[in-house]
């Protein structure tokens, strides 16, 4: 049962209509909802706020992620041949501070094990990434050559600026 408007085309009865489109129907004459649930666009349509919308939620994820790395990065040397490079510098600076740059530094022979503050540091003098593990790129350290002087122990990297 259609009914044919004045205009020419042809419009279901109210009846059928969703409860939405007959909300939008009568409420076109006027520019605001009367609840202010949208705004009215020039097009003809209400262009509803998100607010009564239910919440999407993230699905579960169903494989557990990945914590550890399954090998070495490329070009990396494997925690065996680490510990082999780490022994071969040992021996070649015969457990000797080499930077000696920090005013604590210790000049004394360092444990291969023990407190971090007391043993040997294996130091790459450049960025692991970029210069690898190269001997050229690898000496001995104490603690306070190693961290608090080349890594400067979490604080400011620069120094302070000189004050004219």
């Amino acid at each position: 049962m259609f009914v044919l408007p004045a205009s020419g085309t042809a419009t279901r009865p109210m009846a059928l209509w969703s409860r939405r489109q007959a909300t939008t129907q009568r409420l076109r004459t006027t520019t605001r909802h009367p609840r202010n649930a949208g705004d009215y666009e020039p097009t003809g349509r209400w262009r509803m706020k998100n607010r009564n919308l239910p919440i999407r939620r993230t699905p579960i994820r169903r494989t557990p992620v990945r914590k550890v790395r399954s090998g070495t990065r490329r070009g990396q040397p494997t925690k065996a041949e680490k510990e082999t490079i780490h022994d071969q510098v040992y021996a070649e600076t015969g457990g000797r501070c080499d930077i000696g740059k920090h005013p604590q530094h210790v000049s004394g022979v360092l444990p291969l094990t023990g407190s971090v503050f007391e043993r040997w540091h294996l130091v790459h003098l450049k960025g692991k990434r970029v210069h690898g593990w190269g001997r050229d790129n690898l000496c001995g350290g104490c603690y306070w050559c190693h961290i608090e002087y080349l890594h400067n122990a979490g604080g400011k990297p620069c120094p302070p600026k000189v004050k004219p």
